[in-house]
């Protein structure tokens, strides 16, 4: 015959309530450094790729757009029009003698003949135009791409990072620097001017230059960690 009665649960020892409520204080107190350490570093980002794929703007994308003198850079060409040959090549036949005035009257004035007109040279700039050009080099992260200035030629300037590749990461931006071409992680963050976040680490993407930036001394791109303070890559524009 089978027994009927419940088993009752023998109480917890000193031992095994002190380690759950150990447990449980553990739990409440890594929970949040978890949270913040996935925030702070995001490790996710490593394994993560973002990708982007942005063309050249129009007015930077066609070379036969119109430009403006006013934007000038350096970078002129003659354009001169084409002159007719009467305008060119001097007659053959002489200049008619003046006649003789009749008697009684004052003799007549005789004006020279005009000079042959000529076509004065218009200048245009040519746009848009390539500024500035370097490789990418690794800094922290492996690092690869081209970085490409342009001048549309009509005020406005762009930097175009072409086929990148470098490492995801928490708070990445893209800088221009006036560090001179190092290979040091750091330096890059002393002075320098930001264009904006990073919009992925992997591809073809654009950006603004302001129209007071001195790309001259501003002249290195970097992939820059604000969070962590280092570089991931640089790029000298090389722009004298």
């Amino acid at each position: 015959m089978m027994d009927d009665s419940t088993t009752t649960p023998s109480p917890l020892t000193a031992r095994q309530r002190k380690a759950r409520r150990a447990a449980v204080v553990g739990a409440l107190i890594l929970a949040p450094l978890v949270g913040f350490g996935i925030y702070w570093f995001q490790p996710q980002k490593l394994v993560i790729d973002d990708k982007v794929s942005e063309s050249l703007p129009p007015e930077f994308a066609d070379p036969a757009a119109p430009t403006s003198i006013a934007a000038a850079t350096g970078r002129v060409v003659p354009a001169t029009e084409p002159t007719s040959e009467a305008a060119t090549e001097p007659t053959s036949e002489p200049a008619e003698e003046p006649t003789s005035a009749p008697a009684g009257t004052s003799p007549s004035t005789t004006l020279p003949a005009p000079e042959p007109s000529t076509t004065v040279p218009s200048t245009t700039v040519v746009g848009p135009i390539e500024i500035g050009r370097g490789e990418f080099r690794s800094l922290e992260h492996d690092t690869s791409g081209t970085a490409v200035a342009y001048d549309s030629g009509n005020g406005s300037r762009l930097l175009r990072l072409e086929d990148l590749d470098t490492s995801n990461g928490p708070d990445l931006r893209v800088i221009l620097s006036s560090a001179p071409i190092s290979d040091d992680w750091k330096v890059w963050g002393s002075d320098y001017i930001e264009l904006d976040r990073l919009k992925g680490n992997v591809g073809s993407q654009n950006y603004e230059i302001p129209a007071d930036v001195d790309l001259s001394r501003y002249g290195r791109v970097v992939i820059w960690c604000i969070r962590f303070e280092v570089g991931f890559g640089v790029a000298d524009l090389a722009v004298a």
